[in-house]
């Protein structure tokens, strides 16, 4: 699942590429989404597998489009991702890589619907730019998202961290 913000500077494809197997279902979570038609996840949807979670508004601007279309309740803080995850339950998705620019990534990691973390770390770096993880409500230390049996491995020049969050 990509949120808006990835939609539009990613324009990612979403797709099995390198390896054997079947294409997942792409889920785009936006409440109000505006794109261009020419995105790879709009103009390459042969498989009828992309979905997009979105408010009415953005649902009533789909119609015409060849995607399937979940209209989701809007928070203050976007679409209700309890009911994103329910109604992927409903079409058979038991799970869901969230493949976060910095806003889904927080909602998740905020709400606590995140079964296992991982998280990249490219050895560079780059200062300012997008953080990863935004504000989930964490003021004090043993508020923070703790991590049991985590596991970090070499992937290339690439360290994976992996854990499961712990439920309090």
């Amino acid at each position: 699942a990509i949120g808006a913000g990835t939609l539009r500077a990613d324009n990612p494809q979403l797709t099995v590429r390198l390896v054997a197997g079947r294409n997942p279902y792409r889920i785009i979570v936006a409440r109000n989404i505006r794109f261009s038609p020419s995105l790879h996840l709009f103009a390459n949807n042969q498989d009828g597998k992309t979905i997009v979670a979105t408010g009415e508004e953005g649902a009533a601007r789909l119609r015409s489009k060849d995607l399937i279309v979940w209209r989701m309740r809007s928070a203050r803080a976007g679409i209700v991702l309890k009911e994103v995850l329910k109604r992927a339950g409903e079409f058979q998705i038991s799970s869901l890589l969230v493949e976060g620019g910095g806003r889904l990534a927080t909602s998740f990691l905020r709400e606590r619907l995140v079964d296992r973390h991982y998280v990249v770390i490219a050895p560079m770096t780059i200062g300012r730019g997008i953080d990863s993880v935004g504000d989930i409500g964490v003021r004090k230390l043993r508020q923070s998202i703790q991590y049991r049996n985590p596991n970090f491995t070499l992937c290339g020049e690439d360290l994976l961290f992996s854990g499961y969050p712990v439920r309090s």
